[in-house]
């Protein structure tokens, strides 16, 4: 599962970037967030 990747010079994004689909602790949204292996928490 891809869960974090950098990208540069894409499209408007001219420098490095790096998207993380990792879960915070916010709790807003639980129906979008899923269970991954190690007891990790993806989007």
């Amino acid at each position: 599962m891809l869960i974090q990747f950098n990208f540069k010079n894409l499209k408007s994004f001219r420098d490095e970037a790096s998207l993380d689909l990792t879960a915070t602790k916010i709790t807003e949204h639980e129906d979008h967030v899923a269970e991954a292996a190690n007891d990790k928490r993806v989007l």
